[in-house]
């Protein structure tokens, strides 16, 4: 598991950004890139910066293929000036702008309800404290973030297949997982709110999180009215009365994930991926599991080179060593798609998972 702030850090860091953030519903007619750089100016406001996820943002809403943005925004900036300007004119629409420390971070919809990382940290902090969770992990990304528990009193064992025995001809061994749990949030567009159950192993520091037992919310809610060009978003205290429903569920989601019920129905599908053997060709399996998932050749490489050293040929190995991987990535955004990339191998339909393992 990539390690990233400490909670303390991290709290900090989530008043602080809510402390100077600023969300505005704007008319497309009233925002202006300059001709110069990559600078965004919104009628009666200011000029911004713009993020790289903003840039993404702003290319799909005008319908400017990603690849040409980023060459008129290196090359040609005026150019790039005049299309968005003139599609933004021509092409009205109403749309949500998230700012932070001076630079714009989002372009979204006018229906985008932001469930903000301060108001989640309110809701699911407490249980964590009170129910003797475990932050082994947490992050505030560009666009994510994170919480990553640990459920120590959650803690079970992996037996060794039925009718295989440690050292003889294989190096299955017994295995102790604990449960975990991941929260992650988006402000910026980038993910609905999720709360997924995961396993932590033990011996390797390794963490898989799953999707079937979890629960997402989307950023979606009612379009924002008013007439003015560019207007300022509800009131903090307005839109934390009409959240209030959200995070009560939250918080009953939280505490659930935390009871072993749920932990019992992922170890069961544990054990059983265990008995999932890889018949074909293991360079075969990870080459086409790799082109599958968008896996860069770097990383093929080090799935192999997991693979290999898991000590299981199986779906269960196949888990292992994609959460392992996770632990090589770059960014702390990249580790966490492999951690729950993991749960997707353990998750995948029978037949899906056939194909896979019998690649040759």
């Amino acid at each position: 598991m990539k390690t990233g702030k400490s909670l303390g850090e991290l709290v900090q860091e989530i008043e602080r950004r809510h402390a100077e953030k600023h969300d505005y519903i704007a008319e497309s007619s009233a925002i202006t890139m300059d001709n110069d750089r990559p600078q965004i100016a919104i009628r009666g406001t200011g000029n911004f910066g713009i993020t790289n996820h903003a840039k993404r943002q702003l290319a799909e809403k005008l319908g400017i293929p990603a690849v040409y943005f980023d060459k008129l925004a290196e090359k040609h900036p005026a150019l790039l000036a005049e299309n968005v300007n003139e599609l933004a004119r021509r092409e009205p629409s109403r749309m949500m702008v998230r700012t932070l420390d001076g630079d714009i971070r989002a372009f979204l919809s006018d229906r985008y309800r932001p469930l903000d990382n301060f108001d989640l940290a309110d809701a699911v902090l407490p249980i964590i404290n009170e129910s003797g969770a475990k932050v082994e992990s947490c992050e505030i990304t560009e666009t994510k973030l994170y919480l990553k528990l640990l459920l120590p009193w959650l803690d079970r064992e992996l037996p060794v297949p039925e009718g295989l025995k440690m050292g003889v001809g294989h190096t299955f061994f017994v295995r102790r997982i604990i449960g975990a749990v991941t929260i992650s949030n988006s402000e910026v567009g980038n993910g609905a709110l999720s709360i997924n159950p995961g396993i932590f192993e033990r011996q390797c520091t390794n963490l898989a999180t799953f999707k079937d037992e979890g629960y997402g919310k989307l950023h979606v809610g009612k379009k924002a009215e008013g007439d003015d060009p560019v207007s300022k978003y509800l009131t903090y205290e307005t839109k934390r009365l009409d959240d209030a429903a959200v995070w009560a569920k939250v918080r009953d989601v939280v505490r659930a994930t935390m009871d072993g019920r749920v932990m019992d129905s992922i170890t069961q599908k544990l054990v059983d991926a265990r008995g999932d053997a890889i018949v074909g060709n293991p360079v075969k399996v990870v080459e086409v599991f790799a082109k599958r998932n968008g896996l860069s050749d770097g990383e093929k490489g080090g799935l192999l080179k997991h693979l290999t050293g898991s000590g299981e040929m199986t779906r269960y190995g196949l888990q292992w060593a994609v959460t392992r991987l996770a632990g090589d990535a770059d960014s702390y955004d990249r580790a966490s798609d492999l951690e729950r990339l993991g749960g997707q191998v353990i998750e995948l339909p029978k037949r899906d998972w056939q194909v896979l393992a019998e690649a040759a």
